[in-house]
């Protein structure tokens, strides 16, 4: 009975002891913290820089381009327009992707429309979806990714099939590619330990794989990946990478980002 209610008496002692311990420390916490305000209060302030927002250099959308033009695109039956997922401007033609609906729209420089590739299916010359469109800077052939079946579909310039070729299995999958020469596409995947992948439409393999990123919420939505030619980027980032190509002879066997 008394070892019970000596055991009792110090455990009440150590609980007591700990709530005056992490009390004393807050207080400090809250002295250390006025200490630092009134000094930096009493201290001669720093010169600043003063903006005065009513004297502001106003710069006007003509000092930036040279011509500014709406046009207008031609609206029938087979050019309506869901969403605007991704325009390219090709040698005076203005190419559109349109996601929801599974298409590419080609619109002539006065905005009449030319062509439309609309082949949805389980064909052999049809696509399942488009995940993203490219133009073939060698020939003038339109290139659509399917990542469903990891597949690159080829069209010519007036909207005929051509071809098309299945990928390499990966780990993830095939999101966005970008044209860099005759031979070499990039991609951009979901594979995160190597996202870009150098693809060779010759030897139809990759020949180069790179840049790891973590696999984070908002790196599953950055959409911007090739904004420019041999370029890539990304926004969480904060930088621009280019891709160069390395040949030997006329042979292209490897690529760094730098």
């Amino acid at each position: 009975m008394i070892t019970l209610k000596k055991t009792l008496v110090y455990n009440i002692y150590l609980k007591t002891r700990s709530i005056l311990i992490k009390s004393l420390l807050q207080l400090l916490v809250v002295l250390a913290i006025l200490v630092c305000f009134i000094v930096s209060c009493g201290s001669p302030q720093s010169e600043g820089i003063n903006i005065d927002i009513n004297k502001r250099e106003k710069t006007s959308i003509y000092d930036i381009f040279d011509k500014i033009e709406v046009i207008p695109l031609e609206t029938n039956d087979i050019s309506i327009i869901k969403d605007i997922s991704k325009l390219m401007i090709y040698k005076d033609k203005y190419y559109i992707l349109d996601y929801p609906m599974s298409k590419i729209l080609v619109f002539n420089e006065d905005g009449s429309f030319f062509f439309v590739i609309d082949r949805k299916g389980h064909g052999p010359e049809e696509y399942i979806n488009i995940s993203d469109v490219e133009i073939n800077k060698t020939n003038g052939n339109i290139l659509l990714l399917s990542s469903v079946n990891r597949t690159v579909y080829e069209y010519d310039n007036i909207g005929a099939f051509i071809d098309n070729f299945q990928l390499p299995v990966i780990n993830g999958a095939y999101q966005y590619f970008k044209y860099i020469c005759e031979d070499t596409l990039a991609f951009w995947t979901f594979d995160y330990k190597n996202r870009v992948k150098m693809y060779s439409m010759t030897s139809k393999e990759i020949f180069k794989e790179g840049f790891q990123e973590k696999d984070l919420f908002y790196n599953k939505f950055l959409s911007t990946v090739f904004p420019y030619e041999n370029y890539l980027t990304r926004s969480s980032m904060n930088e621009v990478y280019q891709i160069d190509i390395i040949r030997h002879g006329s042979l292209i066997n490897s690529c760094r980002f730098k």
